[in-house]
């Protein structure tokens, strides 16, 4: 199925594997707004550099938001109105999930409620990291009007 979304909402966009779904998702002329809190598990300052160098693939909007504030990511949807969401936000590290396990659970909640949240007569294609970084999951269905 060809991918045909014209406004994208990336969330986790300036790590490693979103900045680069980042830049093809520009080079294909998506309208694309990317959410990432720039967690500082990871160094913020490479997650700047990536954003930099998204921005050689073409101009997007950037909120530096934590996806787990349901009213600000409300905010962001209405503002936006994507036609499509991609999920890759997440936390890293797997000793820190195992002692703070609902610090990891909360940011697949919210997904779950921002896909929802999206609008009616969107399509949401949700991309999601699951436990193993080498493991996504894809779902695309449309919202109930």
């Amino acid at each position: 199925m060809p991918f045909e979304a014209k406004r994208v909402l990336l969330t986790g966009g300036a790590g490693f594997i979103g900045s680069h779904v980042a830049e093809e998702l520009l080079r294909r002329g998506v309208e694309l707004t990317i959410v990432d809190n720039l967690d500082g598990f990871y160094s913020p300052l490479r997650k700047k550099s990536n954003l930099k160098e998204i921005k050689q693939a073409g101009n997007y909007r950037f909120s530096n938001q934590d996806i787990r504030s349901a009213d600000k990511m409300r905010d962001i949807i209405a503002r936006t109105r994507p036609d499509t969401v991609i999920h890759l936000a997440a936390r890293a590290g797997v000793r820190p999930s195992i002692q703070h396990p609902l610090l990891y659970e909360r940011p697949a909640l919210v997904a779950a409620q921002t896909r929802a949240g999206c609008g009616k007569g969107s399509r949401p294609l949700l991309l999601r990291r699951e436990s193993r970084p080498t493991s996504l999951r894809r779902e695309q269905s449309s919202v109930p009007e």
